[in-house]
């Protein structure tokens, strides 16, 4: 009886241990595996590419003509030879043309010796990566496209940014020397059009895009009573108008002084009627595909087809007041004068950019495209007044006003 007695506490002791020693184990054992699993698992992230918070813009290899901008001219003569025409512009640049046909177009600006702008409009000329007439698609797989920039010209930087509509119509790039290019999509064809290479000081006085600090007053290009200026932009212009127009398989527009007169009465007109068309504003038409008149302001540059219908309401813009039009003016001044708006097409804008961007600029809109490119006209005539161009298109008939 009393080895019995002994016997059950041990027996009782064994049953416990027995229990309770492989859950004691097994806790330890798991929790050193869960252990062992963490210590792998944050190696295998610290080892692991963390994504830069930082995108560095992608700048392109200063090949073709790009290579040039800021070149001295005469290393660009050894290659390239003499233009076919010579231009001189009343701000004491140069602006030389080549290419004999519009396969191979292209104008150079010089300043001081130097090449500071190169316009490609011919389509058998090589602009690597890019092409004349290559599609939007294919243009955003051969490079990478930004919306803000930095641009330093005399010692001053300054942050260009552009819209998403800017982006669409006419991106920029840049090149490793400080060069950048513009390229002119076809508002029609959504194919690029046009490549305006600049360098920095040309790009950021050509007005295309947003530029912080603003340029101050003193040092922006002045159109006002610059009459040898203004016979140079109309040139330019109807050059290249006819450049796209010629592209187009188009007969090009002559210049015609009567239509040209007609465009300076338009600015007499509106200065006698202000006040009578503040009151009254016409509600333009809900197809602006097929509109003869066209008034655009580039005001808002997310919309496309945006146009102006009101007049300045600031003070501190007087002297652009004077001179802004609206369509129904000048719907009004064609009834007046008993010309039918079928055969004739105005457009009115701003004159706030340099002369060689103004028609790509113009191109990449649509309607603007449509009215410039109207195979019924036949003449032009351009007026000018302060910072505002008027273009009025006809097909050969008007011959008063």
């Amino acid at each position: 009886m009393k080895t019995i007695m002994r016997v059950i506490p041990l027996f009782v002791l064994f049953m416990v241990g027995t229990y309770f020693l492989p859950r004691f184990f097994d806790n330890e054992q798991a929790g050193s595996i869960v252990t062992k699993e963490n210590i792998v698992s944050e190696k295998a992230m610290d080892s692991f590419p963390k994504e830069s918070t930082e995108m560095e813009q992608t700048e392109l290899p200063a090949e073709g003509y790009a290579y040039y901008i800021n070149q001295p001219v005469d290393d660009f003569i050894e290659i390239f030879g003499q233009p076919e025409k010579k231009e001189a512009e009343s701000n004491g640049k140069q602006r030389w043309m080549y290419g004999k046909d519009n396969q191979h177009a292209f104008q150079i600006g010089i300043e001081h010796e130097q090449i500071q702008d190169i316009l490609v409009t011919g389509s058998d000329l090589d602009v690597a990566p890019f092409k004349i007439n290559m599609s939007r698609g294919e243009m955003y797989q051969s490079a990478s496209f930004y919306l803000t920039f930095e641009l330093n010209v005399q010692q001053q930087t300054y942050q260009l940014e552009l819209s998403e509509n800017q982006l669409h119509h006419f991106p920029l790039v840049a090149f490793d020397n400080q060069a950048y290019a513009a390229i002119y999509m076809d508002g029609s064809t959504n194919e690029i059009n046009a490549i305006h290479y600049m360098s920095a000081a040309n790009l950021l006085y050509a007005g295309l895009y947003d530029s912080t600090p603003v340029i101050p007053e003193k040092e922006q290009q002045s159109f006002v009573d610059a009459t040898a200026k203004e016979q140079n932009i109309i040139e330019q212009v109807i050059v290249m108008l006819n450049n796209f127009r010629e592209k187009a398989e188009l007969a090009p527009l002559t210049i015609d002084l009567t239509m040209s007169a007609m465009g300076y009465a338009v600015f007499d007109y509106q200065q006698e009627h202000r006040e009578e068309m503040e009151n009254s504003k016409e509600t333009p038409e809900e197809d602006s595909s097929k509109r003869n008149v066209i008034v655009h302001d580039f005001s808002d540059r997310e919309q496309e087809n945006q146009t102006s219908q009101e007049s300045s309401q600031d003070s501190s813009s007087d002297q652009n007041a004077e001179t802004l039009l609206d369509e129904a003016l000048l719907k009004q001044f064609l009834k007046e004068k008993q010309i039918d708006q079928q055969k004739v097409r105005l457009f009115y804008a701003p004159l706030n950019q340099e002369p060689a961007t103004l028609v790509p600029y113009w191109f990449t809109y649509k309607q603007m495209q449509a009215l410039l490119m109207d195979h019924k006209m036949s003449r032009i005539g351009i007026a000018i007044k302060q910072q505002h161009i008027l273009l009025l298109l006809d097909d050969g008939s008007v011959t008063a006003y």
